[in-house]
């Protein structure tokens, strides 16, 4: 009974990014945005679409790291090795440093959903550069160190690879609907796969490095250092 139980809360988990994912996407569509702001207006849309944002993701975390870390079957053997933990805490270190290059340089598609403007080719810097979905992917490469690191236990996999899928799948969804309102220079000088642009040569990888905010790329892999270390294996 209580295994039934802790897979009814791992499946409400699932279902909770599911509805995350659908809600972020619907409220930002422009058909949805524009009648919701025109109704709401801009601060209250805001205060209705992060409550929305809030209300499905952190329930869901909450339901996996109490009931869903170690449910379902195993689907794939694995030690969990040190060349496994190597693999997963590198990629947990770069999507850290994505992350923090997200938030200090942000990307115009990432503006916010209530359509404040930007001037896009005067925000082409730094990881944007690399890729015009830094968030997004930095989510990525967390879930997917994370799948890594599962030992193949169906819970974890299917949690975490949700954010992999949602990083395609948003960022499609995102220039979609911001390619009738953003200048088409910018996609031009841009790319969804990271390095894409740069490997073209439409963008340069030394200005990229140059534009890095490099104090918050090493705290954000410092903060991640320490906490490998922390739930490092120790010998007995």
């Amino acid at each position: 009974r209580d295994e039934r139980t802790a897979r009814s809360l791992m499946n409400k988990a699932i279902l909770g990014l599911v509805a995350f994912a659908g809600s972020h996407m619907v409220m930002s569509h422009p058909p949805c945005r524009e009648y919701l702001l025109d109704r709401l207006g801009k601060d209250k849309f805001m205060g209705l679409y992060s409550a929305v944002a809030m209300g499905t993701l952190v329930p869901s975390s909450i339901y996996y790291y109490r009931h869903g870390r170690s449910q379902g079957p195993q689907l794939w053997k694995s030690t969990n090795g040190p060349i496994t933990r190597g693999a997963a805490w590198s990629l947990k270190i770069l999507g850290a440093m994505s992350f923090s290059q997200a938030m200090t340089t942000p990307s115009p598609t990432a503006m916010d959903p209530s359509g404040a403007t930007v001037d896009p080719l005067d925000k082409v810097k730094g990881i944007v550069r690399i890729t015009r979905h830094g968030l997004f992917g930095s989510a990525a490469l967390w879930g997917l160190a994370n799948v890594i690191s599962s030992a193949g236990m169906a819970g974890p996999v299917m949690f975490w690879g949700f954010f992999p899928v949602f990083w395609v799948i948003g960022s499609i969804h995102q220039d979609y609907r911001q390619r009738k309102t953003m200048p088409v220079e910018f996609y031009q000088v841009t790319s969804l796969l990271p390095f894409q642009a740069i490997i073209e040569g439409r963008q340069s990888f030394e200005a990229a490095l140059h534009e890095m905010n490099w104090a918050a790329a090493a705290a954000a892999a410092g903060a991640v250092l320490a906490l490998s270390l922390r739930n490092y294996p120790k010998k007995s």
